[in-house]
């Protein structure tokens, strides 16, 4: 369940939506959903991304 549209990191807010308009381009996916989630001992939240893979084919190491 999200519960925004946003998260704030560091200070600036986040937009779900940019970043998974951004990621898809790059892994050529529209099954993604980008979401903040609590990192302790840290102003606001990081962003973690989820995409559907189902062949296996995404080097997530090509996105460093």
């Amino acid at each position: 369940d999200r519960t925004g549209d946003t998260f704030r990191w560091k200070g600036e807010n986040v937009s779900t939506a940019e970043v998974e308009n951004h990621l898809s381009a790059l892994v050529k996916s529209n099954d993604i959903c980008v979401y903040g989630v609590e990192i302790p001992h840290t102003e606001g939240k990081a962003g973690m991304a989820a995409v559907v893979d189902p062949d296996s084919s995404l080097d997530v190491t090509e996105l460093a």
